[in-house]
């Protein structure tokens, strides 16, 4: 009796252990999955177009089919839901309770939108662009449309060759920048009618425009300049030339009359504004004169600096500070070779740039922000030292002072040596 009631221990023992799994060749017993607490609804257009917000629900609750806002293929209009794991269609505000046979196994049950065909609703009176000027305020863009068996609906789009397929509303739609807008409409239909083809009206917001500005000032007047005083966003002209942003007109002729005139420039907005009247502006006559010249005429061998003193026709404390520059027949001298000084102006050559000049003419031109003055320079080629000539007989100065030295020769023998008797 002692010896069965241990085998039978040892049996009920092994089979525990084997159904725990800890004995080889044991398997262990198989663990029921638990479905997912909630499930996502997940909500697909079918032949439509658009989107939906995804929804959650749980496992046993209950679920209402909502109205389809996705937009319906052409010619067909939304009928009804189909639920996967379920058999069956639903209809709007129909209800179901969420199972675990409705998962596809990934914990997302998909409903599908299915559509049917319907008469088309009709645009009767068709939207017509409307004239508009650019004022910075947002403007209707068309009329209102009439439809029939719907409701009027709108968007912009991109260009009159393909509609949009998003974003239509009943609102007209609105622009504030000048331009070209394509305004798309149709009739969209009801629960029993398709929309309508849509169609689109280009409309052309136009730039404003502005009135003409009062004449130019000038701000400042040379010999060959004028410059305009400066206004942000005007275009300035002289003579009827062309417009330009630059307020300054450089190249002109002194004591001239010019007539110049401004306006303003356009933007993407404003169509640029008429031109102002003319303002009648002359340039200034003024002239330099040479009151001072050393050393414009030298002779090789005894080459030495240039000095002269320039002064200005008008405002010679100007003088200075108008001068640009020098020139030796159309060359620049360097900076280092010509210094200069106040007294009107006083330039002066150095000796070692003067020395560089060949025999002949030249000319000094000094240069000034509203003129120049041409000085004449002449170096000379220096004479050659005279030569004595010999062998020539026919000389009679020079047979005359033979003569007179010998003379004087004679009697300076006769004082030394008397004769004697």
């Amino acid at each position: 009796m002692k010896r069965f009631l241990a085998v039978f221990l040892c049996l009920c023992l092994s089979c525990a252990l084997m159904s725990a799994g800890l004995l080889p060749g044991a398997v262990p017993a198989a663990k029921a999955e638990q479905p997912p607490s909630q499930y996502k609804i997940k909500f697909t257009c079918g032949e439509g177009y658009g989107f939906m917000d995804e929804v959650y629900v749980q496992v046993g609750q209950m679920f209402t089919f909502p109205e389809c806002t996705f937009d319906p293929p052409v010619d067909k209009v939304f009928d009804h839901w189909e639920m996967s794991g379920v058999d069956g269609i639903y209809y709007k505000g129909e209800e179901i309770k969420i199972l675990s046979s409705c998962d596809g196994g990934d914990g997302v049950i998909i409903v599908t939108a299915y559509y049917k065909f319907a008469a088309q609703a009709r645009v009767t009176t068709a939207p017509e662009a409307k004239d508009l000027t650019y004022t910075g305020n947002p403007l209707a863009l068309v009329t209102a449309g009439q439809a029939e068996s719907g409701t009027m609906a709108y968007v912009l789009g991109t260009d009159s060759a393909r509609a949009p397929k998003y974003d239509w509303s009943a609102d007209i739609p609105a622009g504030t920048g000048a331009g070209t807008y394509y305004v798309w409409y149709k009739a969209a239909g009801d629960s029993t009618h398709s929309d309508s083809n849509p169609r689109c009206v280009p409309v052309i917001l136009k730039k404003a425009t502005l009135d003409a500005p009062l004449p130019p000032t000038a701000e400042s007047v040379t010999t060959v300049n004028v410059t305009l005083k400066k206004i942000a966003g005007y275009q300035y002209c002289m003579e009827g030339t062309a417009w330009q942003n630059s307020n300054v007109f450089d190249g002109l002729t002194k004591n001239t009359k010019y007539t110049f005139y401004q306006r303003i420039a356009g933007d993407d907005n404003h169509e640029p504004s008429p031109s102002s009247e003319g303002a009648d502006i002359t340039t200034e006559d003024i002239s330099y004169e040479t009151v001072k010249a050393e050393g414009t005429e030298q002779t090789t061998g005894a080459i030495a600096e240039l000095v002269v003193r320039i002064r200005r026709s008008e405002n010679d404390d100007a003088t200075f500070d108008s001068y640009t520059g020098a020139e030796m027949d159309g060359k620049v001298i360097p900076a280092d070779q010509i210094a200069r000084a106040k007294g009107s102006l006083i330039l002066t050559v150095n000796k070692a740039y003067m020395q560089t000049l060949s025999a002949g003419n030249h000319e000094l031109k000094v240069n000034f922000t509203d003129g120049s003055v041409e000085i004449p320079v002449k170096i000379s080629a220096a004479s050659p030292k005279p030569t004595p000539k010999t062998g020539d007989r026919s000389d009679p100065v020079l047979w005359i002072g033979i003569v007179l030295l010998g003379l004087a020769g004679i009697a300076v023998a006769m004082k030394r040596y008397p004769s004697r008797k």
